[in-house]
């Protein structure tokens, strides 16, 4: 029922790359996230996402149980542009209730499970 910090790295400063989340939903194990572009140009952004849980105030990764794998491809979204992606957290089996938030390109949003 809880996360043992000796088995987690972790995370990194979270370096932002232009995009910000504007929202995230959570709805059957898949998080629907609304990503911007806040760059005055165009921008890329790809299909690897992170969930990490905040564990006694500190942000650590958090591994997928199951082998995951990411297509190595780059969506083009116009400057100022949005999008909404769904991302599938089945591959993390069974996550303990807590503070969780998903890093896209650097961009986070918190939410509950």
């Amino acid at each position: 029922g809880k996360w043992n910090t000796i088995f987690l790295a972790q995370s990194k400063k979270l370096q932002p790359h232009g995009f910000k989340i504007t929202s995230v939903k959570l709805k059957d194990k898949k998080l629907e996230v609304n990503l911007k572009n806040k760059k005055k140009k165009e921008n890329c952004y790809g299909e690897y996402f992170m969930i990490q849980a905040k564990v006694n105030g500190k942000w650590y990764d958090i591994p997928a149980k199951d082998d995951m794998v990411f297509n190595d491809i780059a969506y083009i979204m116009k400057a100022g542009g949005k999008t909404k992606k769904t991302y599938d957290l089945t591959p993390y089996g069974e996550l303990p209730s807590g503070k969780y938030r998903i890093d896209i390109e650097g961009a986070s949003a918190v939410f509950n499970l």
